[in-house]
């Protein structure tokens, strides 16, 4: 090309030059808006996540758990309570010849209670009569 022609075409060069940084420049808004509204998102996760944490930090953090677990030792009779023993952070209790429905109410109990079970084995003595170990630790 000579210089004769660019200098006829020097308008229309610069309008195309001008088109085609608006569409880069309009790509980039684009891909910017995207990033953005993720990190949005990212953002609003986090501080979810972060108040789930707080919520169950003062659920696990009760220091009234230690009393709850005292009402394991008043679920049933005294004499069906093979051992109960309360150390730090930890209870290990277990029963023998439960019923049905004493069985259930420990069990309900256990799970109202905010305890990270460790081991739980329940096993039939005889004919509707069970036997429960159960260690928790909070």
């Amino acid at each position: 090309m000579n210089l004769m022609t660019i200098k006829r075409f020097k308008n229309e060069l610069i309008i195309l030059i001008a088109l085609i940084f608006t569409l880069f420049a309009f790509g980039y808004k684009l891909s910017a808006k995207g990033y953005v509204q993720e990190e949005q998102t990212d953002i609003q996760k986090s501080i979810m996540d972060v108040s789930k944490v707080a919520e169950l930090k003062k659920l696990w953090g009760n220091k009234n758990i230690a009393n709850m677990v005292d009402t394991f030792k008043t679920i049933v009779n005294e004499t069906k309570i093979k051992s109960f023993e309360k150390r730090s952070k930890k209870v290990v209790a277990k029963y023998q010849d439960l019923s049905v429905k004493e069985l259930n109410k420990i069990t309900n109990q256990l799970l109202k209670t905010p305890l990270q079970i460790t081991s739980l084995e329940i096993k039939e003595s005889s004919k509707e009569k069970f036997t429960m170990e159960l260690t928790c630790k909070w």
